[in-house]
């Protein structure tokens, strides 16, 4: 219709008409880019809320996952120093400077004696981190991941899960394959995982085999590596879970 009336100004050479025809037609093209742009934005938006609500999920679990680990691996920690120090007396140095200067281990905390035989599973019982990291894997993959450049949370989010990242690879690299070598030592003295051994047999084991007794030394100082990395990811993890409440 509005072609036709141009065509028609123009027959008649009405110029007002065809320059107020045309500024009509470029009002109504810029109004409909402005509608899909607003549209876009409203769509992008929604979008970005539900990323937010889904990583909150996933970190909500990964924190529960981690203290779960953290309280395992001191657990660890507490029970294979306490069949060292029946063996030999041995006491863990107070620093080791190959994990930094800052690594201080902490007093062992009490070990709860009373369980008896299943002291062994307590010094071999080992959680590793699986994980929850689908929605931040969703928005890297896709690309996705743009539309929190704008917002300050996604440099955090980047940290966060490249931190996440070398915590595996410590487990993966230096947790795992001692964990193995130290059970298929033990299976030398008959002593295997999971399994109900008393505890003057696994202390007597540890006394007639300096391997096996030094991969116990390895373990527990791995343990208490395993145990210390933890706390700085769950304090960042519920920073983060705060701040995507927040819509930051």
């Amino acid at each position: 219709m509005i072609f036709r009336r141009i065509a028609t100004a123009l027959q008649r050479q009405d110029w007002t008409m065809v320059l107020i025809e045309f500024l009509l037609v470029i009002l109504g093209v810029v109004i409909a880019l402005q509608v899909t742009n607003w549209n876009e934005a409203r769509s992008d938006q929604a979008r970005v809320l539900r990323y937010l609500d889904e990583l909150r999920v996933d970190i909500k679990a990964e924190r529960v996952e981690m203290a779960r680990i953290r309280d395992n691996a001191l657990r660890r920690y507490a029970a294979l120093n306490y069949l060292l120090y029946q063996a030999s007396g041995w006491q863990p140095p107070q620093t080791i400077p190959l994990f930094g200067d800052d690594f201080v281990l902490e007093t062992i905390p009490e070990v709860d004696v009373s369980i008896g035989p299943a002291l062994f599973n307590e010094a071999l019982s080992m959680e590793t981190f699986d994980g929850q990291r689908h929605t931040y894997d969703a928005l890297t993959s896709t690309g996705d991941f743009q539309l929190f450049e704008n917002l300050a949370i996604a440099s955090d989010l980047r940290a966060y899960y490249a931190d996440l990242r070398t915590f595996q690879d410590f487990e993966n690299s230096y947790l795992r394959p001692q964990h193995i070598e130290l059970i298929n030592l033990l299976h030398r003295h008959g002593l295997s995982h999971p399994g109900i051994f008393e505890v003057d047999l696994v202390v007597n084991a540890l006394k007639d085999d300096k391997e096996l007794a030094s991969h116990f030394r390895a373990y527990s100082l791995l343990a208490f590596n395993h145990y210390r990395r933890l706390p700085p990811l769950i304090e960042r993890a519920e920073r983060i879970d705060a701040r995507l409440g927040a819509r930051q």
